[in-house]
């Protein structure tokens, strides 16, 4: 056997593996030891980035839910989160004159339960960093798409509003424990059409706990109906807790055969209904004509640039590391009062891991492209992973049109397993020893 085809082989086992064993991860597994709290350098690459701020405020937990939230906390507390986030950008002025943030994403939790004065005032603190020009997004509940708080969004600029719709089905909205929603978001939908944001998107999720084709056509008939320019659709995503909370309520799960068909008929209806998207594994379908058909934020990722996390349980990706905020309030304060960037524990991303975890990542967006890859890297993808791709393409789970590496109809049954091959070999003897261990 030659070496190429030794490589061949090793690739097509670990792929038949991962398709056997579907891999169960949200981030990239970095091989390195994560360093608690920030670094001197967390900040130094500055440049083109987005700005995740998170608003962990919710009216209750969806049973599906495993971000970090608080649940029931009034105004006054609200405005409390307001003060300890101007701490925050206080302690990290000094770095965030560095970044040109044209990209800022209010995420959570609800960013929208923020009554409007608070948003105000948050979005005061934050429009200096912005570039000329920021796209900025706010999450929200329909519930919460008031006139007061809309009149608050447009005021700050904001050009994206996307709800947190999930289903139609009134069964399963109780059964995610989101049953107040219902009522609220066809009238939320016109309310923002009217106001006239140039896009209002509604997240939808497939794979729910006794969901059934018919009950996410529906969803999804209705959506198309509203007038919404976009559409965002993600597989549900289950860890152990979330899976024991729906047991308990005697919710059966879709087998794997049917989650696929709620993606695929979404994918054909939504085409058909003009929500153009051409790649299989792609969660973005709109009816805007966007630069490879991805919103803002999404570009971010397919162009490898930095995310800074502020806030409570905030996420951020830069140059030389991941990091993720305090999760719980009191350490967050407390870390604030110290003079501290709130850092929980910063891991450090080895320039050799980078075009691995970028490669892993952008899978998400349903297709890897040899030109944003180039950009990054200074390299061509197909060789820096020759066997992966001629593998994929010799299986029909991936094509190359122009550019791009495309999932097929084939290969988005299950893209995990195809980021899974992926991964570098350093990332893959961590995990095998962290599953060993």
């Amino acid at each position: 056997m030659t070496r190429t085809e030794k490589q061949r082989a090793i690739a097509q086992a670990r792929f038949q593996s991962a398709l056997t064993s579907p891999p169960a991860r949200h981030s990239y597994p970095l091989p390195a030891s994560a360093r608690h709290g920030a670094p001197a350098d967390l900040h130094t690459a500055g440049g083109t980035a987005s700005l995740y701020v998170h608003i962990p405020y919710c009216t209750a937990r969806c049973t599906y839910c495993f971000f970090v939230t608080q649940i029931g906390h009034g105004t006054p507390d609200m405005r409390h989160y307001v003060s300890e986030i101007a701490q925050e950008l206080r302690l990290l002025e000094p770095s965030l004159g560095g970044y040109r943030f044209t990209s800022l994403y209010y995420g959570g939790g609800t960013p929208g339960l923020l009554p409007a004065e608070c948003f105000e005032e948050l979005h005061g603190l934050i429009a200096p960093y912005l570039a000329r020009g920021a796209t900025v997004t706010v999450e929200t509940h329909p519930h919460a798409a008031d006139a007061r708080r809309i009149a608050a969004w447009q005021a700050a600029g904001v050009d994206r509003v996307s709800l947190g719709v999930q289903t139609l089905d009134p069964g399963l909205l109780d059964l995610i424990n989101r049953a107040p929603t219902g009522p609220h978001i066809l009238p939320a939908i016109e309310r923002l059409l009217a106001a006239g944001f140039s896009d209002v998107n509604a997240d939808l999720l497939y794979g729910l706990p006794n969901q059934d084709l018919d009950s996410w056509q529906a969803t999804l008939e209705a959506m198309v109906a509203s007038g919404l320019p976009s559409l965002s659709i993600y597989r549900t995503s289950y860890v152990p807790f979330t899976r024991d909370a729906f047991r308990a309520r005697g919710a059966s799960f879709p087998d794997a055969a049917t989650v696929q068909g709620m993606y695929h008929h979404a994918f054909h209806a939504l085409n058909e209904a003009g929500f153009w998207q051409p790649r299989y594994g792609c969660s973005t379908f709109s009816r805007r004509p966007y630069p490879y058909g991805l919103n803002e934020h999404r570009q971010h990722i397919l162009n490898g640039l930095p995310m800074v996390g502020i806030g409570m349980g905030a996420y951020g990706s830069v140059r030389g590391y991941t990091y993720m905020n305090h999760r719980t309030r009191a350490d967050y304060v407390a870390a604030l009062e110290r003079g501290e960037a709130p850092v929980l524990a910063a891991t450090p991303v080895d320039p050799a891991e980078r075009p691995y975890k970028y490669a892993t990542e952008t899978w998400k967006l349903g297709f890897l492209s040899r030109e944003a890859y180039a950009d990054q890297f200074g390299e061509d993808v197909a060789e820096r992973f020759e066997h992966e791709l001629s593998l994929l393409q010799d299986l029909g789970e991936v094509v190359l049109v122009s550019d791009e590496y495309r999932m097929t109809e084939r290969g988005a049954r299950h893209p995990d397993a195809i980021a899974d091959l992926f991964l570098s070999p350093n990332a893959r003897n961590f995990l095998a020893t962290a599953k060993g261990a």
